[in-house]
């Protein structure tokens, strides 16, 4: 066989191996299709209204009961891909009995008045306070010698925003300040990456007692339990719906009892939010959204 009747047949070959390929795909996405609409249709009756996180709860039941029974026939149903693809489907099909996730309120709805920000007060601070205000409307400060009493502030409702630092770039993650903001349930509205000497930048953000979005928000931080479950297959997940993975910090302190909880931060922006939720409901019942922040340009100090 010469040379160029050798590299035709390989083409060939190579041509009908990607058709087998792509027809075993097409026939793999037929059945999770056909098993996402059957749990689907089982768990939710035509006649009665369900909220997204009732109707996840009742589908991660009968999902868990059917790959539990046929794990050992069929292996691949306990992959990521193919939890990937059924959550997707399961969306679909909420979608069309128009069953959402729950959107978090508008920024500029909730706080239409003056606002208040705690904060504290230095150098570095009042800089960071400037960049916010410029871009917050009728901002006021309010001066908090601790950050329990800053925290305390918006929790409380006394002060709609409180601004601390996160992150250093010299020192990484701030996990006293975060503790914080988990013990008083505060969610991230916004975020500004203050240039200190040299290289070295302090990420401030602001936080609200009240779930809300920006405009320009698209930046998601997210608390998983692991319950004993891997973890380690989220980021790829959830990057299947359109979103990044930005940074992860492990172990945190949990709020969930004794399981280890690992903070995860995404971007989202042109993600499908409704799928990456049904998926986190369905296979990570344990998370949290501690918000959707809109993140703004660096400041130079």
């Amino acid at each position: 066989m010469d040379k160029i009747t050798g590299a035709n047949a390989v083409r060939e070959n190579l041509a009908a191996a990607s058709a087998a390929v792509s027809k075993r795909m097409l026939v793999y996405n037929a059945h999770i299709r056909e098993l996402a609409y059957l749990i689907v249709s089982e768990t939710l009756s035509e006649d009665n209204a369900y909220d997204f996180e009732l109707a996840c709860d009742g589908i991660r039941s009968r999902y868990n009961e059917f790959v539990s029974n046929g794990a050992q026939a069929s292996p691949d149903m306990e992959n990521a891909e193919h939890k990937v693809k059924f959550c997707s489907f399961v969306s679909d099909f909420l979608a069309e009995r128009g069953i959402y996730p729950a959107e978090p309120e508008s920024f500029d709805e909730i706080f239409d008045g003056d606002i208040r920000i705690a904060c504290f007060s230095n150098r570095a601070a009042d800089r960071a306070y400037g960049a916010f205000a410029r871009r917050i409307p009728r901002a006021r400060q309010v001066i908090c010698d601790s950050i329990a009493a800053l925290c305390e502030e918006v929790a409380d409702g006394r002060c709609e925003l409180g601004m601390l630092p996160i992150y250093s770039s010299a020192d990484g993650f701030m996990q006293n300040v975060y503790r914080y903001t988990v013990r008083y349930a505060l969610s991230p509205v916004m975020s500004v990456n203050m240039q200190s000497d040299g290289d070295v930048y302090v990420r401030y953000l602001l936080f609200s007692s009240l779930p809300c979005l920006r405009k320009n928000a698209h930046t998601m931080v997210l608390t998983v339990a692991s319950d004993g479950k891997d973890v380690s297959t989220l980021p790829a997940a959830l990057g299947e719906y359109g979103a990044l993975l930005e940074d992860v910090t492990s172990p945190l302190p949990s709020a969930y009892g004794d399981s280890p909880a690992f903070r995860f931060t995404f971007s989202v922006k042109g993600a499908d939010m409704a799928k990456i939720r049904t998926f986190l409901q369905i296979n990570h019942p344990s998370f949290v959204i501690n918000g959707i922040y809109e993140k703004t340009e660096t400041e130079n100090a």
